[in-house]
């Protein structure tokens, strides 16, 4: 079933991030960071956060893109009560969509967010 608004997918208040920072498990991949923690009652939700480390704000802002939109592509098969951090790397920008989409949905399955 797909979530009416990006409000229902995105974590955007900085005390729930700040606490999944603290809180999650992080796991690392070649092409993004994940930190993974529960959250109570809650459907899933994800944060992408990218630092000025990454790149100019054009290059930035296209990694975030990049990465809200795997975060839709699998909104529906999210295990609920967690909420997932996702900070991209540089590779994320130049990798092919299909391809980095695998990639995705393979972290999040081993991980057990997905359902099948």
């Amino acid at each position: 079933m797909r979530r009416w608004s990006d409000k229902q997918v995105f974590l955007r208040r900085g005390v729930d991030i700040e606490r999944a920072k603290r809180t999650g498990r992080r796991i690392s991949t070649p092409y993004f960071n994940l930190v993974i923690a529960p959250a109570l009652s809650e459907p899933a939700k994800i944060a992408v956060i990218v630092g000025r480390k990454f790149g100019s704000a054009v290059v930035r802002n296209r990694g975030k893109r990049r990465v809200r939109e795997l975060a839709r592509s699998v909104e529906d098969r999210l295990v609920d009560h967690y909420h997932v951090l996702v900070f991209p790397k540089a590779p994320v920008v130049t990798m092919g969509y299909s391809e980095l989409t695998q990639i995705w949905e393979r972290a999040l399955h081993r991980e057990g967010l997905l359902r099948e």
